[in-house]
């Protein structure tokens, strides 16, 4: 059993990280009669943090212990790091769609800010959200022989040749914009289940009179896949955790970030615009993060927009999802097809 005593020096501790009296750190207007920012008392800043105790007792006995003066964040003045990060995201995506989507590496933002600790710019951002993928953990690699299903949808009756019609598109059919590779760049989409896979290629498709169908099979990757895996991302530890608050916010910007990746997209004539954000984060990823030194990353693992379930792109071309025989052919091959598991099922 925990004494009262230790418990509460407990608390105090983990709370004074980040909280203090608004009397040591934020501003009072004497005219007003009032501090300049956000103050709490101790029952509201329990709530705050999350700090649910069922024993109305103990709750009331800890709470009266905190009572003695109000409480504020004490960077009152300051966006929390995962605050920091969500408002760069945002003001990333708006530059990369709306002001420069081919030089936002300049852009440093509101000249004015530059020295404010909240500043972060479009030219920075992808760079120090690298630092925040790392320390979440969601860099892995995974062992070769995962399966996973490619899927495309045609007229009822056509005959899909394998495993050429069903890789990655070759470059001169890669013409429309996906979430994660513009035109003119083929990828690799799939996902671990069937039923995935067919939602999200019938979803971008347009209602039509002709019948349909959806083919799929299984491949598995020749090779370990280093990937960025936004379907992993742990849950967010309690206020109190020994981790301390920098894993707090992290883990709080990239379950939101992870979330904004995956967000459906309605076609609706624009969607070229809002996939831009992800296609260039997705470019980062793949020349840019790396999992160790010239460990370069090969795919992401991330939540279907069709029913959450994971899906994946590999940054596989054609060549790379085909077997070659000519001795002088250097293109290495990543991904097998696995011809056994083909099936086909109507539209609905």
């Amino acid at each position: 059993m925990v004494p009262i005593e230790s418990l509460i020096d407990f608390i105090r501790s983990r709370i004074r990280e980040e909280w203090c009296d608004p009397a040591e750190t934020m501003s009072y207007d004497s005219r007003e009669g009032g501090y300049l920012g956000d103050i709490f008392d101790a029952e509201d800043l329990f709530y705050k943090l999350g700090l649910d105790i069922s024993n109305d007792r103990l709750r009331r006995d800890l709470v009266s212990e905190f009572d003695g003066h109000p409480w504020c964040a004490k960077d009152w003045e300051l966006l929390a790091p995962s605050e920091r990060w969500i408002y760069g995201w945002e003001l990333f995506q708006h530059v990369v769609k709306h002001r420069r989507r081919y030089s936002f590496w300049y852009d440093e933002g509101d000249i004015e800010e530059v020295n404010h600790p909240d500043h972060l710019p479009p030219s920075g951002f992808l760079a120090e959200i690298g630092g925040t993928l790392q320390q979440g953990g969601l860099l892995k690699t995974v062992p070769a022989g995962i399966r996973v299903w490619r899927v495309r949808d045609h007229e009822v009756g056509r005959a899909l040749e394998l495993p050429k019609d069903l890789t990655a598109p070759p470059v001169e059919h890669a013409r429309q914009p996906n979430r994660f590779s513009p035109p003119g760049i083929p990828m690799f989409y799939a996902a671990d289940e069937f039923e995935t896979a067919c939602l999200e290629v019938t979803a971008a498709r347009e209602k039509s009179s002709v019948k349909m169908s959806v083919s799929g099979v299984q491949f598995r990757n020749m090779i370990p896949l280093n990937i960025l895996d936004l379907t992993s991302v742990p849950a967010l530890p309690s206020y109190f955790s020994q981790h301390g608050p920098r894993r707090r916010h992290v883990l709080t910007f990239l379950k939101k970030f992870a979330a904004d990746i995956s967000l459906p997209i309605r076609k609706d004539g624009v969607q070229h615009i809002e996939y831009v954000p992800t296609q260039v984060f997705t470019e980062f990823v793949r020349y840019i993060l790396k999992i160790a030194p010239f460990w370069p990353i090969h795919g992401m693992k991330y939540s279907s927009s069709r029913d959450g379930k994971p899906s994946w792109v590999i940054f596989a071309n054609q060549a790379e999802c085909l077997p070659h025989d000519a001795p002088l052919d250097f293109v290495r091959q990543i991904l097998q097809c696995i011809p056994e598991s083909f099936k086909t099922v109507p539209v609905s």
